[in-house]
């Protein structure tokens, strides 16, 4: 079996904050696989650490490809770490 390639997309990070502190981040992942290996419930985003849970996911291949791009939507808490 190939080695498993899987990285979030930078670009495509979006974070904001509701009234009570909670974050919304949504980002994209894209592998070469059909299954997510990655823990994405904890990332580190400068120098803030977001711990929470995923609310939503949805997989698509990449056309002509044999790559998937899964969209992440979480709901996070965030604290500082640096």
């Amino acid at each position: 079996m190939a080695e498993i390639i899987e990285f979030i997309e930078c670009s495509s990070l979006s974070i904001s904050y509701d009234v009570l502190g909670l974050a919304s981040v949504s980002f994209t992942v894209v592998t070469n696989s059909d299954v997510l290996t990655g823990d994405y419930t904890t990332i580190g985003v400068g120098d803030l650490t977001f711990t929470g849970y995923i609310s939503g996911a949805t997989a698509k291949p990449i056309l002509s490809t044999d790559w998937w791009e899964w969209g992440m939507s979480l709901v996070m808490t965030s604290e500082v770490t640096a």
